[in-house]
Protein backbone atom coordinates (compact mmCIF):
# COMPACT_ATOMS: atom_id res chain seq x y z
CA UNK A 1 0.00 0.00 0.00
CA UNK A 2 3.01 2.31 0.85
CA UNK A 3 4.63 1.46 -2.80
CA UNK A 4 1.28 2.21 -4.18
CA UNK A 5 0.70 5.72 -2.47
CA UNK A 6 4.13 6.65 -3.20
CA UNK A 7 3.81 6.28 -6.91
CA UNK A 8 0.67 7.96 -7.27
CA UNK A 9 2.14 10.58 -5.03
CA UNK A 10 5.02 11.16 -7.24
CA UNK A 11 2.91 10.83 -10.83
CA UNK A 12 0.58 13.26 -9.27
CA UNK A 13 3.38 15.93 -8.56
CA UNK A 14 4.77 15.46 -12.15
CA UNK A 15 1.50 16.20 -13.70
CA UNK A 16 1.38 19.05 -11.41
CA UNK A 17 4.74 20.40 -13.25
CA UNK A 18 3.62 20.04 -16.34
CA UNK A 19 -0.41 21.22 -16.13
CA UNK A 20 1.14 24.15 -13.47
CA UNK A 21 1.97 27.83 -14.40
CA UNK A 22 5.43 27.01 -14.92
CA UNK A 23 4.51 24.18 -17.74
CA UNK A 24 7.84 23.23 -19.17
CA UNK A 25 6.78 23.15 -23.08
CA UNK A 26 4.45 26.62 -23.10
CA UNK A 27 6.32 29.56 -24.53
CA UNK A 28 5.02 31.59 -22.18
CA UNK A 29 7.82 30.02 -19.45
CA UNK A 30 10.51 31.30 -21.28
CA UNK A 31 8.88 34.60 -22.23
CA UNK A 32 8.19 34.76 -18.33
CA UNK A 33 11.69 33.78 -17.93
CA UNK A 34 13.51 36.69 -20.12
CA UNK A 35 10.80 39.19 -19.53
CA UNK A 36 11.72 38.92 -15.30
CA UNK A 37 14.99 39.67 -15.69
CA UNK A 38 14.74 42.58 -18.36
CA UNK A 39 16.48 40.34 -21.09
CA UNK A 40 17.62 42.57 -24.19
CA UNK A 41 18.42 40.21 -27.69
CA UNK A 42 17.05 36.96 -29.26
CA UNK A 43 16.65 33.53 -27.96
CA UNK A 44 16.52 30.42 -30.23
CA UNK A 45 15.96 26.81 -29.62
CA UNK A 46 15.37 24.36 -31.94
CA UNK A 47 15.17 20.99 -32.01
CA UNK A 48 16.12 18.44 -35.18
CA UNK A 49 16.26 21.00 -37.45
CA UNK A 50 12.77 22.66 -36.57
CA UNK A 51 12.25 25.77 -34.49
CA UNK A 52 10.42 25.63 -31.57
CA UNK A 53 10.87 28.62 -29.59
CA UNK A 54 12.36 32.34 -31.23
CA UNK A 55 11.78 35.54 -29.55
CA UNK A 56 13.19 39.02 -29.81
CA UNK A 57 13.45 40.91 -26.28
CA UNK A 58 13.91 44.85 -25.43
CA UNK A 59 15.48 47.18 -28.16
CA UNK A 60 18.21 47.10 -30.09
CA UNK A 61 18.26 50.97 -30.01
CA UNK A 62 17.09 52.44 -26.70
CA UNK A 63 17.33 55.89 -27.83
CA UNK A 64 15.49 55.80 -30.61
CA UNK A 65 13.41 52.59 -28.29
CA UNK A 66 13.65 50.93 -31.86
CA UNK A 67 12.52 46.76 -30.80
CA UNK A 68 14.92 44.17 -31.62
CA UNK A 69 13.95 42.28 -34.75
CA UNK A 70 15.34 38.82 -35.65
CA UNK A 71 17.31 39.49 -38.13
CA UNK A 72 19.07 42.23 -36.15
CA UNK A 73 23.06 41.32 -36.15
CA UNK A 74 25.34 40.98 -32.74
CA UNK A 75 29.09 40.91 -32.44
CA UNK A 76 29.44 36.95 -31.27
CA UNK A 77 32.91 37.22 -29.47
CA UNK A 78 34.75 33.87 -28.82
CA UNK A 79 31.66 32.10 -30.22
CA UNK A 80 34.63 33.14 -32.93
CA UNK A 81 36.50 30.16 -32.04
CA UNK A 82 34.59 27.48 -33.42
CA UNK A 83 34.42 29.11 -36.80
CA UNK A 84 38.56 29.39 -36.44
CA UNK A 85 38.88 25.72 -35.22
CA UNK A 86 36.69 24.36 -38.21
CA UNK A 87 38.99 26.72 -40.50
CA UNK A 88 42.10 24.85 -38.90
CA UNK A 89 40.89 21.10 -39.64
CA UNK A 90 39.63 22.51 -43.36
CA UNK A 91 42.65 22.96 -44.18
CA UNK A 92 44.19 19.91 -42.50
CA UNK A 93 42.08 17.76 -45.10
CA UNK A 94 43.02 19.99 -47.71
CA UNK A 95 46.66 18.91 -46.71
CA UNK A 96 48.25 22.49 -45.95
CA UNK A 97 48.78 21.74 -42.52
CA UNK A 98 48.92 19.37 -39.58
CA UNK A 99 47.37 19.94 -36.04
CA UNK A 100 50.55 17.96 -34.88
CA UNK A 101 52.56 21.19 -36.38
CA UNK A 102 55.00 23.36 -34.00
CA UNK A 103 53.90 26.86 -33.99
CA UNK A 104 57.30 27.92 -34.89
CA UNK A 105 56.83 26.01 -38.55
CA UNK A 106 54.79 29.11 -39.13
CA UNK A 107 55.95 32.07 -36.99
CA UNK A 108 60.28 31.10 -37.44
CA UNK A 109 60.82 34.32 -34.48
CA UNK A 110 58.62 33.25 -31.91
CA UNK A 111 60.56 32.67 -28.34
CA UNK A 112 62.60 29.82 -27.86
CA UNK A 113 60.22 28.59 -25.24
CA UNK A 114 57.29 28.68 -27.53
CA UNK A 115 58.86 26.25 -30.19
CA UNK A 116 57.64 23.24 -28.80
CA UNK A 117 53.99 24.85 -28.16
CA UNK A 118 51.77 23.28 -31.40
CA UNK A 119 48.32 24.11 -33.29
CA UNK A 120 46.56 21.45 -31.15
CA UNK A 121 48.04 23.24 -27.92
CA UNK A 122 46.53 26.61 -29.09
CA UNK A 123 42.97 24.92 -30.19
CA UNK A 124 43.24 23.14 -26.70
CA UNK A 125 43.82 26.07 -24.60
CA UNK A 126 46.74 23.83 -23.38
CA UNK A 127 49.69 26.33 -25.00
CA UNK A 128 50.99 27.95 -21.62
CA UNK A 129 50.42 31.46 -23.47
CA UNK A 130 48.69 33.97 -21.51
CA UNK A 131 45.47 35.94 -22.65
CA UNK A 132 45.16 39.50 -22.71
CA UNK A 133 44.17 40.48 -19.11
CA UNK A 134 47.65 38.76 -18.56
CA UNK A 135 49.28 41.42 -19.37
CA UNK A 136 50.56 44.60 -18.12
CA UNK A 137 49.96 47.88 -20.32
CA UNK A 138 48.97 45.56 -22.95
CA UNK A 139 47.81 48.33 -25.63
CA UNK A 140 46.15 46.37 -28.43
CA UNK A 141 45.75 47.41 -31.97
CA UNK A 142 43.12 47.67 -34.47
CA UNK A 143 42.04 45.22 -35.99
CA UNK A 144 44.60 42.69 -34.45
CA UNK A 145 46.33 40.41 -35.87
CA UNK A 146 48.93 37.70 -35.27
CA UNK A 147 52.02 39.75 -36.62
CA UNK A 148 50.89 42.71 -34.68
CA UNK A 149 50.93 40.33 -31.41
CA UNK A 150 54.05 39.39 -32.52
CA UNK A 151 56.08 42.35 -32.33
CA UNK A 152 54.71 43.64 -29.00
CA UNK A 153 58.03 43.23 -26.60
CA UNK A 154 55.86 42.60 -23.27
CA UNK A 155 54.02 39.37 -24.81
CA UNK A 156 57.37 37.88 -26.32
CA UNK A 157 58.85 38.41 -22.78
CA UNK A 158 56.01 36.86 -20.84
CA UNK A 159 56.89 33.37 -19.47
CA UNK A 160 54.40 30.79 -19.86
CA UNK A 161 51.93 29.27 -18.14
CA UNK A 162 51.65 25.00 -17.08
CA UNK A 163 52.13 24.18 -21.27
CA UNK A 164 50.21 21.03 -21.45
CA UNK A 165 46.97 21.86 -18.76
CA UNK A 166 43.86 24.46 -19.39
CA UNK A 167 44.35 27.69 -19.48
CA UNK A 168 41.88 29.81 -21.19
CA UNK A 169 43.86 32.02 -23.76
CA UNK A 170 42.56 34.39 -26.54
CA UNK A 171 46.31 34.90 -27.64
CA UNK A 172 46.38 32.02 -28.91
CA UNK A 173 43.58 31.75 -31.35
CA UNK A 174 44.77 35.01 -32.63
CA UNK A 175 47.97 33.16 -33.52
CA UNK A 176 45.86 30.17 -35.05
CA UNK A 177 43.55 32.90 -37.22
CA UNK A 178 47.32 34.11 -38.31
CA UNK A 179 48.20 30.41 -38.84
CA UNK A 180 44.57 30.05 -41.42
CA UNK A 181 46.14 33.22 -43.17
CA UNK A 182 49.54 31.45 -44.26
CA UNK A 183 48.45 28.06 -44.71
CA UNK A 184 45.08 29.59 -46.36
CA UNK A 185 47.35 31.88 -48.59
CA UNK A 186 44.76 34.69 -48.00
CA UNK A 187 43.31 37.56 -45.15
CA UNK A 188 41.48 35.29 -42.69
CA UNK A 189 38.06 36.99 -43.33
CA UNK A 190 38.60 36.09 -46.98
CA UNK A 191 39.01 32.56 -46.14
CA UNK A 192 36.16 32.33 -43.76
CA UNK A 193 33.98 34.20 -46.82
CA UNK A 194 35.03 31.65 -49.42
CA UNK A 195 34.79 28.45 -47.21
CA UNK A 196 31.83 29.19 -44.56
CA UNK A 197 29.73 32.17 -45.39
CA UNK A 198 29.35 31.76 -49.01
CA UNK A 199 29.24 27.61 -49.01
CA UNK A 200 26.35 27.95 -45.68
CA UNK A 201 24.67 30.82 -47.26
CA UNK A 202 25.66 32.80 -44.17
CA UNK A 203 24.85 36.14 -45.51
CA UNK A 204 23.88 38.03 -42.13
CA UNK A 205 27.49 37.07 -40.89
CA UNK A 206 31.18 37.92 -41.25
CA UNK A 207 34.24 39.43 -40.00
CA UNK A 208 34.71 43.00 -38.26
CA UNK A 209 37.55 44.09 -41.05
CA UNK A 210 38.52 47.82 -40.23
CA UNK A 211 37.51 50.55 -38.08
CA UNK A 212 34.90 52.47 -40.13
CA UNK A 213 32.18 50.21 -40.97
CA UNK A 214 29.77 48.74 -38.62
CA UNK A 215 28.18 45.82 -39.55
CA UNK A 216 26.02 45.30 -36.69
CA UNK A 217 22.53 46.58 -36.39
CA UNK A 218 22.23 46.53 -32.73
CA UNK A 219 24.11 48.93 -29.70
CA UNK A 220 26.10 47.51 -26.75
CA UNK A 221 24.90 48.52 -23.73
CA UNK A 222 25.68 48.05 -19.71
CA UNK A 223 22.79 48.14 -17.34
CA UNK A 224 23.92 50.22 -14.33
CA UNK A 225 22.58 49.28 -10.96
CA UNK A 226 19.88 51.78 -10.69
CA UNK A 227 18.20 50.33 -13.91
CA UNK A 228 19.34 52.87 -16.06
CA UNK A 229 21.39 51.79 -19.37
CA UNK A 230 24.67 53.16 -20.69
CA UNK A 231 25.42 52.88 -24.37
CA UNK A 232 29.10 51.63 -24.48
CA UNK A 233 31.27 53.00 -27.20
CA UNK A 234 31.58 50.30 -30.06
CA UNK A 235 34.95 48.82 -29.14
CA UNK A 236 37.16 46.79 -31.29
CA UNK A 237 39.60 45.99 -28.42
CA UNK A 238 38.34 42.24 -27.95
CA UNK A 239 38.19 41.90 -31.95
CA UNK A 240 41.30 40.10 -32.73
CA UNK A 241 41.26 38.20 -35.84
CA UNK A 242 40.63 34.75 -35.20
CA UNK A 243 39.55 34.90 -31.67
CA UNK A 244 36.09 37.38 -31.11
CA UNK A 245 35.66 39.35 -34.67
CA UNK A 246 32.43 37.97 -35.65
CA UNK A 247 29.52 38.88 -35.66
CA UNK A 248 25.85 37.34 -36.96
CA UNK A 249 22.19 36.64 -36.41
CA UNK A 250 20.27 34.10 -34.89
CA UNK A 251 19.43 32.86 -38.32
CA UNK A 252 22.55 32.70 -39.16
CA UNK A 253 23.93 30.93 -36.52
CA UNK A 254 21.21 28.31 -36.80
CA UNK A 255 22.09 27.24 -40.30
CA UNK A 256 25.69 27.17 -38.77
CA UNK A 257 24.35 24.41 -36.63
CA UNK A 258 22.33 22.55 -38.89
CA UNK A 259 25.57 22.59 -41.34
CA UNK A 260 27.35 20.99 -38.82
CA UNK A 261 24.23 18.46 -37.96
CA UNK A 262 24.60 17.71 -41.57
CA UNK A 263 28.02 16.17 -41.15
CA UNK A 264 28.89 17.58 -44.46
CA UNK A 265 31.12 20.60 -43.53
CA UNK A 266 34.05 18.11 -42.65
CA UNK A 267 34.80 14.60 -43.47
CA UNK A 268 33.67 11.95 -40.69
CA UNK A 269 37.26 12.25 -39.01
CA UNK A 270 37.56 15.78 -39.24
CA UNK A 271 33.82 15.98 -36.79
CA UNK A 272 35.34 13.46 -34.24
CA UNK A 273 38.76 15.50 -34.07
CA UNK A 274 36.64 18.77 -33.63
CA UNK A 275 34.49 17.51 -30.89
CA UNK A 276 36.84 15.38 -29.16
CA UNK A 277 37.64 16.34 -25.91
CA UNK A 278 41.37 17.12 -24.46
CA UNK A 279 42.76 18.39 -21.37
CA UNK A 280 39.95 19.09 -18.52
CA UNK A 281 38.52 22.10 -17.48
CA UNK A 282 39.88 22.24 -13.32
CA UNK A 283 37.26 24.97 -12.00
CA UNK A 284 33.50 25.67 -12.64
CA UNK A 285 33.89 29.46 -13.68
CA UNK A 286 31.00 32.03 -15.23
CA UNK A 287 32.32 30.73 -19.13
CA UNK A 288 33.26 26.93 -18.33
CA UNK A 289 32.03 24.14 -16.14
CA UNK A 290 34.48 22.16 -13.92
CA UNK A 291 35.18 18.28 -15.63
CA UNK A 292 34.13 19.73 -19.06
CA UNK A 293 36.49 19.18 -22.05
CA UNK A 294 38.15 21.07 -24.63
CA UNK A 295 37.51 20.52 -27.91
CA UNK A 296 38.81 23.10 -30.84
CA UNK A 297 36.33 26.10 -30.28
CA UNK A 298 34.12 24.19 -28.02
CA UNK A 299 33.41 23.15 -24.36
CA UNK A 300 32.27 19.68 -24.38
CA UNK A 301 30.50 17.84 -21.43
CA UNK A 302 30.81 13.80 -21.73
CA UNK A 303 28.84 10.81 -20.21
CA UNK A 304 31.22 8.28 -20.57
CA UNK A 305 32.24 8.27 -24.19
CA UNK A 306 29.38 9.93 -25.19
CA UNK A 307 29.05 13.78 -26.29
CA UNK A 308 26.12 14.94 -24.57
CA UNK A 309 26.73 18.98 -24.70
CA UNK A 310 28.86 21.18 -26.71
CA UNK A 311 29.17 24.69 -26.31
CA UNK A 312 30.89 28.15 -26.27
CA UNK A 313 29.89 31.77 -24.98
CA UNK A 314 31.06 34.67 -26.39
CA UNK A 315 31.28 38.47 -24.81
CA UNK A 316 32.14 41.10 -26.49
CA UNK A 317 32.11 44.86 -24.45
CA UNK A 318 28.15 45.74 -24.90
CA UNK A 319 27.42 42.43 -26.16
CA UNK A 320 26.77 38.66 -24.92
CA UNK A 321 26.41 35.46 -26.94
CA UNK A 322 25.76 31.68 -26.52
CA UNK A 323 25.57 28.28 -28.65
CA UNK A 324 24.54 25.18 -26.80
CA UNK A 325 24.23 22.47 -28.57
CA UNK A 326 22.86 18.75 -27.08
CA UNK A 327 23.99 16.39 -30.07
CA UNK A 328 22.22 13.43 -28.42
CA UNK A 329 18.62 14.76 -29.10
CA UNK A 330 19.49 17.05 -31.77
CA UNK A 331 18.86 20.18 -29.55
CA UNK A 332 20.49 23.50 -30.30
CA UNK A 333 20.09 27.14 -27.95
CA UNK A 334 21.39 30.28 -28.94
CA UNK A 335 21.09 33.81 -27.36
CA UNK A 336 22.28 36.82 -28.54
CA UNK A 337 22.28 40.03 -26.39
CA UNK A 338 23.20 43.50 -26.74
CA UNK A 339 23.05 44.25 -22.69
CA UNK A 340 25.97 43.56 -20.24
CA UNK A 341 24.36 42.99 -17.08
CA UNK A 342 24.45 40.85 -13.47
CA UNK A 343 22.44 38.30 -15.55
CA UNK A 344 24.56 38.41 -18.97
CA UNK A 345 26.78 35.13 -18.18
CA UNK A 346 24.12 33.14 -15.89
CA UNK A 347 21.91 33.34 -18.68
CA UNK A 348 24.48 31.65 -21.19
CA UNK A 349 25.68 29.10 -19.05
CA UNK A 350 22.52 28.28 -17.02
CA UNK A 351 19.30 28.58 -19.41
CA UNK A 352 20.31 25.77 -22.06
CA UNK A 353 20.06 23.08 -18.96
CA UNK A 354 17.00 24.90 -17.95
CA UNK A 355 15.50 23.87 -21.66
CA UNK A 356 17.32 20.60 -21.90
CA UNK A 357 15.20 19.70 -18.58
CA UNK A 358 12.13 21.15 -19.73
CA UNK A 359 12.36 19.77 -23.81
CA UNK A 360 13.73 16.73 -22.83
CA UNK A 361 13.37 15.25 -19.40
CA UNK A 362 9.98 16.84 -18.97
CA UNK A 363 9.18 16.57 -22.85
CA UNK A 364 8.32 14.31 -25.11
CA UNK A 365 11.36 12.71 -26.29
Amino acid sequence: MTNLFIKLFSLFTFVLILTGCDNPNNPDFYDKYFNDIDFSGQVLIARKGETIYQKSFGYADMKTQRASQPNDTYLIGSVTKQFTGFCILLLEEKGRLSVTDPINKYYPDVPESWRSVTIHDLLTHSSGLPTFDDLENFSIQIPYKASDLLADSSLREFPLFDPGKFRYSSIGYVLLGGIVEIAGGMDFCRFVRENILIPFNLTASGCITDTVSRPVTTLGYEKNENGSYTNLPYTYMTCAQGNSNFYSNLNNLLLWDGAIWSKKVLSEKGLKKWFTGHNEVLETSEYEEKGDLLGYGWFLTFEGDELIKAYHLGGVTGYKASITRFPREELVVITLSNVEDRYSNKIRLEFPKLVYKMEVTYGKD
